[in-house]
């Protein structure tokens, strides 16, 4: 079995879900130095090397506590490297750490957030 450029070898659409820590920005205003904001990103690539459709979730959406699927607003399409890349961000937007990361298997592409979350969901042993 030979893999792409990035060494995967499973076809269908990928995902990837990153824990998005946003550290407080440095300012005099002490209203901007606000406790730290965090998030998750949700990004299907839907083939290799192209951007990912990207939704920012309210909550970890494999927390095993919890039942209903986070609340995801779609943002702007992500590049192909979050695939592979934790670590800080580029002009203080914070650091990134991958929670998961895998296939889409399933026969009808999912389209929306929450069928992919879904999707995701039962795909993940721990739930």
């Amino acid at each position: 079995m030979t893999g792409g450029a990035d060494g995967v070898a499973e076809p269908g659409p990928r995902y990837v879900l990153l824990e998005h820590l946003t550290l407080p920005r440095r300012s005099r205003d002490s209203a901007s130095n606000a406790a730290e904001a965090r998030h998750w990103d949700l990004i299907v690539y839907d083939r290799p090397g192209a951007v990912g459709r990207t939704w920012r979730l309210d909550r970890n959406p494999l927390d095993p506590h919890e039942r209903r699927l986070p609340d995801a607003q779609p943002i702007v399409a992500h590049r192909s490297i979050y695939w592979h890349y934790e670590g800080e961000l580029t002009r203080d937007r914070g650091v990134v750490r991958r929670i998961a990361r895998g296939t889409l298997r399933e026969e009808a592409p999912a389209q929306s957030a929450e069928q992919i979350l879904d999707a995701i969901r039962r795909s993940t042993p721990s739930r």
